[in-house]
């Protein structure tokens, strides 16, 4: 029987179409989320990133501290509100200014005034109010529409005595483009806040300190979401001063209203111990924002507040300069404290005649500069000669900048031939480009001026007695009575004693010599017996106090803004061990012994003795006592 076989079908296996099957959905799906995604929410997704993203926060580092010798703080840290605003998108929206102005109760121009000075990263925030409240810092967060505005906590600086420091501490303000560079060149980063003047800006590198850095994720109401790396700030160097405050304060006391300074230094290091300049003002008021107005205001203040007085105005030294005349004979090799000059009251110079204060007949060095005869040392200065006059005044410090950590130092003017040649030269050189006179008096002016190209023998009286063009500033004169304390080791004045690391390291500030010169021992101690007989007996009687043996020289100085001499002293305590050598100016108060003496007097006794005696009423009375005092 054979047997048909028949071909089957084929069987189809669903197991195998499982897999493809799971892969086809799988894909379908994922082209489906994936058009979702990119088509359907791709604008509410888009702005969920937008409200969701990381930054990076640059954490101010905490202002070093200023303080006093004795620790008290002048210049601190505080935190607070601080308002900042995006220069590049407040240009474009400034409506938005006008109603934070409102919140804050200040100008438009005063927060437009800090928004520039953040022009040169115009995409970044900058501050533009310091100091806002918890409330109105809180009404500017919670309003959406003010568009490139922030708040912030910050630490700010604060100043605890504003106006006792003001010329010695200057201020901060947010960077413009040139403290970039300044920064830059240093190879730092920029801080939030520079100094502009002052200490604040010669040590703004030490104080600044090293910013930190916060990176985190924030929302589109910038409230942070949570922190992704943080670089904690380092905060800057804290400066020990050389002032005692409580000293600074008495001082500024008893300037009083008037216009003037006080500078005292300690001889053998040249740290400063007292530094006065009036009038001044409220430096917190840079702190807040400056408006325009406020800030012509103090331009244009008669007085000029702004001015530091102490190293930015140069005033005749009068007869302090009598200190000078006697190096200058020294150096000349002709002092003789034993040689004596007949004073008939006058001193006779072809047909001019140079008043003195009294008939003092023959006299000799001490009582002459006791007494401040002028007719002494104008035979003495001519004697010496102009050159050992400009060559004593540069030796004691005048006519040079000391180099004092503070900027915009005057020279001052040491008046020699050469210079007045040059100065003749400039004025020629300026005549020349005037189109607005006539022959003859273009003819005038140039006889003049060709006359003032010459040295007279009155150049000279007038050199010896500190007048004509004789021009040195507050601290020259301090630090003219420092050399004189030290017998001729001339220490450059500064502020800053040590300063103190964030990790507690100190440095102390080495003691810097601006010249040594020697001078026979016998000059030395007739000068020193001198400048105590003006204390003890002399023009500056006014200012004696008992228990300290010290001397000084009083001046009255001609000027051309009052008919009234402005009041000049110059000193140095103790005379045998010198702890203070000070300088005080009052302006058109007259004379030396009457305003200024009994001023350093009192400074003296406080800073040797401690609280001044009760009876203290020398101020007010010394012009009973002082009588005709030069």
């Amino acid at each position: 029987m054979s047997v048909i076989h028949q071909e089957r079908g084929i069987t189809l296996d669903f197991r195998l179409l499982v897999f493809p099957g799971v892969v086809v959905v799988a894909l379908i799906v994922f082209l489906v989320r994936l058009w979702d995604l990119q088509i359907v929410q791709a604008d509410e997704l888009r702005m969920k990133a937008e409200r969701t993203r990381s930054t990076s926060i640059s954490l101010t580092a905490p202002r070093g501290l200023i303080v006093d010798r004795k620790g008290r703080t002048v210049a601190g840290v505080r935190s607070q509100y601080v308002v900042t605003g995006v220069p590049s998108v407040l240009r474009k929206e400034p409506e938005v200014m006008a109603r934070v102005a409102a919140v804050l109760g200040v100008s438009v121009e005063t927060l437009q005034t800090k928004l520039d000075d953040g022009n040169w990263r115009p995409n970044l925030p900058t501050a533009i109010f310091e100091g806002a409240t918890s409330g109105q810092a809180t009404k500017l967060v919670e309003d959406l529409t003010l568009t490139g505005i922030g708040v912030i906590t910050q630490p700010t600086r604060m100043y605890v005595e504003p106006k006792l420091l003001t010329h010695v501490l200057g201020y901060v303000r947010t960077p413009d483009e040139k403290d970039v560079a300044r920064f830059r060149n240093q190879q730092l980063n920029t801080p939030e806040y520079v100094g502009k003047s002052g200490l604040e800006y010669t040590h703004d590198f030490a104080l600044s300190g090293q910013a930190g850095l916060e990176e985190m994720t924030i929302d589109s109401r910038n409230k942070p979401l949570r922190t992704l790396d943080l670089v904690t700030p380092t905060p800057g160097e804290k400066l020990v001063l050389g002032i005692d405050l409580e000293l600074q304060r008495y001082a500024y006391e008893l300037l009083g209203e008037r216009t003037g300074c006080i500078v005292a230094i300690e001889p053998t290091t040249g740290v400063i111990l007292c530094y006065i300049s009036k009038p001044t003002y409220d430096v917190n008021i840079w702190l807040g924002g400056l408006s325009p107005e406020k800030y012509q205001a103090l331009l244009n203040d008669s007085r000029k507040p702004l001015f530091n007085r102490a190293i930015q105005t140069g005033y005749a030294p009068g007869s302090t300069f009598k200190i000078v005349v006697a190096l200058a004979s020294e150096l000349a090799g002709k002092f003789d404290p034993n040689r004596t000059v007949f004073c008939p009251g006058y001193y006779q110079q072809g047909r001019r005649k140079t008043k003195c204060l009294g008939q003092h007949g023959s006299i000799s060095f001490q009582r002459a500069f006791e007494k401040s005869c002028n007719t002494y040392f104008i035979a003495t200065g001519i004697g010496a000669g102009p050159e050992k006059l400009a060559e004593a005044s540069r030796m004691l410090g005048l006519g040079e900048k000391t180099g004092i950590d503070l900027t915009s130092e005057l020279r001052g003017i040491v008046p020699t031939a050469e210079w007045k040649a040059a100065r003749a030269d400039g004025l020629m050189r300026r005549l020349a480009k005037r189109t607005d006179l006539s022959a003859a008096d273009r003819k005038d002016m140039e006889r003049r001026i060709r006359d003032e190209r010459t040295w007279y023998p009155g150049d000279t009286s007038n050199f010896s007695l500190g007048q004509g063009s004789v021009n040195v500033t507050p601290l020259q004169m301090a630090v003219m009575a420092s050399g004189v304390a030290t017998s001729g080791n001339v220490m450059r004045p500064h502020f800053v004693r040590e300063t103190v690391a964030a990790d507690g390291k100190i440095t102390r500030v080495a003691p810097e010599s601006l010249q040594t010169f020697n001078a026979s021992p016998q000059f030395w101690a007739a000068l020193h017996r001198a400048m105590v007989s003006v204390v003890e007996s002399g023009t500056a009687r006014s200012a004696k106090f008992p228990g300290v043996i010290w001397g000084g020289k009083t001046g009255s100085a001609e000027n051309s803004r009052s008919k009234t001499t402005d009041s000049l002293f110059v000193g140095v305590a103790p005379m045998e061990n010198p702890k203070i050598a000070i300088a005080v100016i009052a302006e058109n108060a007259g004379h030396g012994g009457t305003i200024a003496a009994p001023i350093a007097g009192k400074i003296i006794e406080r800073y040797l003795m401690g609280a001044p005696k009760a009876a203290s009423t020398r101020v007010a009375s010394a012009s009973s006592s002082a009588g005709a005092s030069r």
